[in-house]
């Protein structure tokens, strides 16, 4: 579903982030050591996830 909801263009949707897109845009910005913890139920069925990043 990334091609079809992507943010990676301008104008793109802004609601739908999978941790590819974020990841991707996050480096795009500047950011290094990227890493995502998920948060609310198991993972594989988090409702949330906090992107942790820092600038050099």
């Amino acid at each position: 579903m990334d091609a079809h909801f992507t943010a990676l263009w301008d104008h793109g949707h802004i609601k739908f982030w999978s941790i590819a897109t974020l990841s991707e845009l996050l480096r795009e910005a500047g950011f290094v050591d990227v890493r995502f913890e998920r948060v609310g139920r198991v993972p594989a069925l988090a409702k949330s996830m906090i992107a942790l990043a820092r600038r050099p």
